[in-house]
């Protein structure tokens, strides 16, 4: 009988294991239903920006908010997710999308928005990875603030996977279980690469910089909103400036100065 290899722990540690070669599946903006699909339908788009900014912009109660999230995102990740919880407003909306392919009209959509149970649910998962987001943020160095991440997703049961087979290529690949799930790993990530998350300077979203100098979430032109609004408080002081020197000016006439 051959003897099972075996290494003590202390001999073998993390930078000898061997690394994972899965990839990992984009978040998916569409998809459609195909016959032969496993777990995950036919996607036909990707977002390659990070989702944790669009989550943490929704504001529960407020259906401008989740139409806004819709037309920059889609709305099937958030479907996959209300679908499982369950939330019952959003199981019709599903359906129908699935068999038909037709988005839902915005009223149905509204309506599910507004719904008591889905505000409460929306506001929980926001809740839960705002104050991730925030004590990495606040942590003292790098190691703590994994540490705290882990602590809290774990706790809340947010580090979920699903593996799948690509059928064209035959790739095994993971995907976050739900798009929640999906903003723990990216803030994960950005830990690992030695990028913790800031607030933004616009906006005070929290978001994971590609680059240590980053100062703006992406996917809201927060960058070209604060320019904006920095050249119209320009603009409105100069106003104010003239005005004031004009006035100035002719009450010096009136005085016959």
């Amino acid at each position: 009988m051959t003897a099972t290899k075996r290494v003590p722990a202390g001999t073998h540690p993390p930078t000898t294991w061997t690394p994972s070669n899965r990839l990992i599946q984009p978040y998916r903006i569409g998809y459609k239903i195909t016959v032969a699909d496993s777990i995950s339908p036919e996607p036909d788009e990707y977002l390659l920006d990070p989702i944790h900014p669009w989550l943490l912009r929704l504001v529960p109660g407020r259906p401008d908010s989740f139409h806004d999230y819709i037309a920059a995102v889609g709305i099937h990740e958030f479907l996959d997710w209300a679908y499982e919880i369950p939330l019952t407003e959003w199981r019709d909306i599903t359906e129908r999308l699935d068999a038909t392919g037709n988005m839902p009209s915005d009223e149905m959509i509204t309506t599910a928005w507004m719904d008591e149970t889905t505000s409460r649910k929306v506001a929980r998962q926001q809740s839960g990875l705002r104050s991730a987001y925030e004590a990495a943020h606040d942590a003292d160095n790098l190691g703590q603030a994994l540490d705290r991440v882990l602590d809290m997703g774990w706790e809340q049961k947010q580090f979920r996977l699903e593996l799948d087979r690509d059928p064209a290529t035959g790739t095994v690949f993971e995907r976050p279980a739900d798009l929640w799930a999906r903003a723990w790993f990216e803030l994960l990530d950005g830990l690992n690469h030695g990028l913790p998350p800031k607030p933004c300077l616009y906006c005070s979203t929290p978001f994971i910089p590609k680059r240590s100098n980053q100062r703006y979430c992406p996917g809201n032109r927060c960058g070209e909103r604060h320019y904006e609004r920095r050249r119209s408080r320009t603009r409105t002081d100069y106003q104010r400036i003239y005005q004031q020197e004009r006035r100035s000016k002719l009450r010096d006439s009136e005085e016959g100065v």
